[in-house]
This record gives structure tokens, C-alpha cells and sequence, in this order.
């Protein structure tokens, strides 16, 4: 077994190559890549082989060559066209996200210039400390060990309670996908960001993860329960309707999906007899007669002796969510006409074959997520109430849990319990609150994840000479100083520009649509239009002046008010500044975006 590094710059592959090669789990090296590497690559890399594969200097995988050619349905359709060699290979495992290598330069390491190389033997050691202890936290004993990924990925336990914060567009969403998928299928292995979010999308349609974004008019009947008003042929009801909180906490404690669940299934088909009838006849357990209606809302109504439209009646509410109590054994203390509950429960079990209910047996049940966007605006006594205790990892229920606690919900009555395997994520924007202004109780019961800017993405990507990391970093430092760290430009902005340097006027045309569309307004609003400020950041006053975005102009108060202005003696002139219009020249200049972290100004 050998050791070998696999790299390719960000111009030598698309996205959509470098993608497939991803998904069919393929190394590949141009057939002309010089200095012998087309051949190392063709006759030395062996099956066993362990590969480090990295983009540029960002490492990404651990994998294993499986074999020395390459299937034939591998090519079909290939992007790459026939200009590239082949091989195939087994994953180890995959870095949750790209990490960026600062350390020396060796032929093997990923930022040393070449696309294919190999670990001398001399050199194993080295490998080891600078590759495979700190970003794949193995040693070279372990490399190659079948049960290596989970080994190590049992000793790292996931916070059921985590917070994502930082500026604007630090990948808080991009994480909050990452994390969620994570949480909800530990042993999912995404090998590109598409597969990932293709694993995402699936979960959301199991329902397994759910989306709420809290302001600050949402409040705890959304969140958990309230009454809803229901009107029938102007009979008004009111129904306990769960909200998003209640109900995949109860999805979580039943350990399936919604859409797997067999009596889901069954009351669907159940609501779909009913909405193709007037009125469908039923018999309570004692045999009395009753209709039954389904109007498109969280409950059936229920008519007694009724075998006809015409002696309907007023009728009863019967809510769909106590058949689901009821089959499930929970409490049915407060289950209003609880007859006519049973009775259909027992109608749809017999019609539809619904089997007994089981609980789903320790290890076996799923997990869920929560994600709760913009959790800092929201008003967190106000919406969680008295259940903000039961998130926390020791007060939740399940197996083990001897500290579990039980509350009653004030409108339905219903026990109530958070299940350890609900993992709530939450996202929080520091431009729009302080860490230091967060809901005391919500501090403690979370673990709070920074996410900051990361210029270093960026390394050794030009856009027509203009330097992306420079320019990231030398904003955000003058953002810093002048506002502080949590209102910086986060890297994301900026993404768009990398995806497209292959063709430099396009990625220039971007970078120009993200300073118009994201970077000024975002300056504008932290600074509250202080535009000596908003200069001061894009380094105006250290251009010249046929390259600065803000022009400033001096007019004396004399020429303005005369000479008996009365104003301040030590203040003799006004300055204005302007925003230059996007159609400007200067926003064609590259060497105005130079100038903001090489600001020259000339005499």
C-alpha cells in the first residue's frame, strides 16, 4: 500500500466535471500532464493505493483505488470527453466540508504545484502529521482499516441543540443543510454538495426535516398548540391544532416518517372515500347508527342516526389528531366524543388492514430535525413557554434518559415530552443581533457554532489581477475596526465569482454584480450611510481619484453662506460625498477593486 496525492487547480476542471468525477467516484489526471505524471498516475497507482484528493489547496477525501480500470458504463456520457485517464476508488471517508492546507511545501502536499504524486517512504511520518492526523484524524496504521470511518465517527457525538452564527454570508445555510442531513442519517456519505442536497430534499419530502423561521410575531401557538376556529355550515368550532414543534416531536417519538407511517396512509384513503360521499354511514361499538363528513380540516364531523343528508343535525367534532392518540396509546383523558373516536379508529384499522400499533424498539427509531431560522428575532419566552426546559439533552424523553420530564400543555391537556432523537438546529445573523443580546435561557441550553468569513477559500483565485483573498480580507479587516467582526463580509458572496474564474469577463461581470447588489447596499446599512466610513473600507481615500467609488467634494461655508455665516471658526468647509452610478467606468476598472487593498494614491 502507497500513499499519493491527487489535485487539480480550479481552472483545470468545471463544475460540472469535477462534479461527475465525484459521483462516479473517479481519480483522473490529464493524459498531458507533464514532469512524468500522466505515466505515474497510469502504471504506479495500484489497486490499495490510499489517495488524499484535494482541489487546489483544499482537502476534501481520503479514498482507496479500488481497481486499475475503469467500467465501461463509467464513460457514457462523460463530460470529460477522452483526453483523460481513469481510475476508480473507495471512499474512506469525506471531510463534512473542504479544508484549507497552510502547512510546507512537499511534491505530495496540496498546495505544492502538481496534480499527481506519491509519498516517498522517507517521508510517511511527515505525511502523517501534516495530512492525516490533523484533517482525517488517523494514523498511518489505521489507513486502509474497514471499520476506519466508523471508529472514528462513534467517538464524535452530535449536540442535539446547536446555533449557526455569524455575519451575513458565511454558509450559514449551506451548514445548516450539512448539519441537518448529518443529524437526521449519521451514516449518509455525501460526495459532492449536489449529492448532498439531494439527500436534503428527500429528507424534507419525508418530513424527517422541517423548516420555521421565528420574527417577531410568531409566538407559541404556531410553535406548539393553539385553538383554531372552525366554521361548518355557520356552526363555529374550535380544535387544538399542534403546531410545527408538537407535531414532529410526536413524529420523533413514533421513530418513522409521516409518509411511512401505515395509519397516515389509511386515513388519507379514509378522507378520500369521504370527500366522493355526502355522508358515509358508521356504527358506534354499541351498534348505534352515525354519519360521518370530511370538510378538507383537522377533523371529521360526526352526525348521530344520521342515513341520510337531510337529518344531519348540528353534529360533533371528532379531531383527527385524537385517532392518532388513540392509536398510538397515548393519554385520552381530555379526547373529546370518544365513541365516535374509537369507532372510526376501529373502522379504518379493519377497512384498510392497519396492523396494532408498535413502538418502535430501542436503536431502531429515526431522527428528525427542527431548523429554526433567524432564532435570534424571535421572542423565545413568548414561544417556546414552559417547554424550553425539555430541550435540554437530560430533561428529554427516551431510553436512559432517568431525568426525563413530562408537562401537561395548558389548551389541549395532552402530555407533552421533547424525544432525544429531535436535534434542533438553529441560524442566526450577528449583523441583526448581538451573541451578547440572546435569550439568556436559550444560551444555555445551545451550543453555539461560529461561522466567520473565509477569505483563504480563495487562495490563488485572480479575477483580471484582482486578488479575491486580498480583497475579502482587507475589507473585513477595515470592517472590524471601524464597526466590529460580526457585521464582516461573509465569503459566500463571493462563491459565485470562484465558480465562474474560468472565464475571467464573466467572473468579472459577477464580482462587479456583487459589489452593486451585495456589498454596498450591506455597507450602507451597517454604516448608516456614513460615507466617509463606507470610503475608508473600499480604500477611496488612498486611490486616485479616477479610481474611487465614493468621490468626496470640499465647498467652503464661505462660498455657500457668505462671509458673515456666524459658523463654527474651527470649521471652515462641508464635505459631500457621492456614490458613483454602476454605470460609471470606475466599476469597469479592475484596477479600482486593486486599490482597495493596494491603495497607491497619487501625489
Amino acid at each position: 500500500m502507497k500513499f499519493w496525492k491527487v489535485s487539480h487547480g480550479k481552472g483545470s476542471l468545471n463544475e460540472e466535471e469535477f462534479n461527475w468525477l465525484l459521483d462516479n467516484e473517479l481519480l483522473a489526471v490529464h493524459k498531458d500532464t507533464g514532469r512524468g505524471q500522466a505515466n505515474l498516475f497510469s502504471e504506479k497507482l495500484n489497486e490499495g493505493d490510499i489517495v488524499c484528493l484535494s482541489r487546489s489547496n483544499e482537502v476534501f477525501a481520503l479514498v482507496k483505488v479500488s481497481a486499475t480500470g475503469v467500467e465501461p458504463e463509467k464513460l457514457v456520457d462523460t463530460p470529460l470527453g477522452n483526453e483523460w485517464l481513469l481510475k476508480p476508488y473507495s471512499v474512506l471517508t469525506f471531510l463534512p466540508e473542504e479544508r484549507i492546507y497552510k502547512g510546507k511545501q512537499k511534491g505530495w502536499t496540496p498546495n505544492y504545484n502538481s496534480t499527481c504524486a506519491i509519498v516517498a517512504n522517507s517521508d510517511l511520518r511527515e505525511f502523517e502529521e501534516l495530512i492525516l492526523k490533523p484533517f482525517f484524524d488517523v494514523e498511518l496504521d489505521e489507513v486502509g482499516q474497514g471499520e476506519m470511518t466508523a471508529q472514528k465517527e462513534t467517538e464524535v457525538k452530535m449536540s442535539l441543540n446547536t446555533i449557526l452564527y455569524g455575519p451575513p454570508g458565511t454558509g450559514k445555510t449551506f451548514h445548516t443543510i450539512q448539519t441537518s442531513v448529518m443529524a437526521a442519517e449519521p451514516d449518509f456519505k455525501a460526495k459532492s454538495r449536489a449529492d448532498l442536497k439531494k439527500k436534503y430534499d428527500e429528507l424534507i419530502a419525508e418530513k424527517r426535516i422541517r423548516f420555521v423561521t421565528f420574527h417577531q410575531s410568531y409566538g407559541y401557538e404556531e410553535f406548539v398548540e393553539g385553538l383554531r376556529a372552525n366554521s361548518d355550515q355557520g356552526q363555529v368550532s374550535y380544535d387544538v391544532e399542534p403546531g410545527i414543534f408538537k407535531q414532529i416531536c410526536e413524529q420523533a417519538s413514533q421513530g418513522v416518517e409521516p409518509d411511512s407511517d401505515p395509519l397516515e396512509q389509511a386515513l388519507e384513503q379514509f378522507k378520500a372515500e369521504l370527500e366522493e360521499s355526502a355522508v358515509l354511514s358508521l356504527k358506534t361499538l354499541r351498534g348505534n347508527d352515525f354519519g360521518v363528513q370530511y370538510h378538507g380540516n383537522t377533523t371529521f364531523r360526526v352526525f348521530p342516526e344520521a342515513t341520510s343528508h337531510e337529518d344531519l343535525g348540528r353534529g360533533y367534532p371528532v379531531s383527527i389528531d385524537n385517532i392518532r392518540k388513540l392509536y398510538r396509546g397515548l393519554s385520552t383523558k381530555k379526547i373529546y366524543n370518544s365513541s365516535y373516536v374509537k369507532s372510526i379508529l376501529n373502522y379504518v384499522k379493519k377497512t384498510y388492514n392497519v396492523s396494532d400499533y408498535e413502538a418502535p424498539k430501542q436503536g431502531q427509531a429515526k431522527n428528525f430535525v427542527l431548523i429554526i431560522d433567524e432564532i435570534n428575532r424571535g421572542n423565545i419566552s413568548k414561544i417556546f413557554g414552559e417547554l424550553i426546559t425539555l430541550i435540554e439533552d437530560t430533561k428529554r424523553s427516551g431510553e436512559g434518559q432517568d431525568e426525563a420530564i413530562e408537562v401537561l400543555l395548558p389548551n389541549s391537556g395532552d402530555p407533552f415530552t421533547v424525544p432525544n432523537n429531535l436535534y434542533l438546529i438553529g441560524t442566526m445573523n450577528t449583523a441583526d443581533r448581538s451573541l451578547a443580546m440572546m435569550d439568556t435561557a436559550l444560551r444555555r441550553r445551545f451550543d453555539f457554532v461560529e461561522m466567520m468569513p473565509k477569505p483563504e477559500l480563495f487562495n490563488d483565485i485572480t479575477v483580471n489581477g484582482i486578488d479575491l483573498e486580498e480583497l475579502i480580507r482587507k475589507m473585513n479587516q477595515r470592517i472590524e475596526v471601524l464597526y466590529d467582526r460580526e457585521h464582516t463580509l461573509g465569503h459566500a458572496f463571493f462563491m459565485p465569482v470562484k465558480a465562474l474564474v474560468k472565464d475571467q469577463d464573466k467572473a468579472f461581470n459577477e464580482l462587479k454584480s456583487v459589489f452593486k447588489n451585495k456589498v454596498i447596499p450591506l455597507l450602507e446599512e451597517y454604516f448608516f450611510e456614513d460615507w466617509n466610513k463606507i470610503r475608508l473600507v473600499l480604500g477611496d481615500n488612498q486611490k486616485a481619484e479616477d479610481l474611487q467609488f465614493v468621490s468626496e467634494e470640499k465647498q467652503s461655508f464661505d462660498s455657500l453662506f457668505g462671509n458673515d455665516h456666524g459658523l463654527n471658526s474651527y470649521q471652515q468647509e462641508e464635505k459631500s460625498y457621492k456614490l458613483l452610478p454602476f454605470d460609471n467606468d470606475v466599476w469597469d476598472s479592475p484596477e479600482a477593486y486593486i486599490g482597495i487593498y493596494r491603495a497607491k494614491k497619487e501625489d
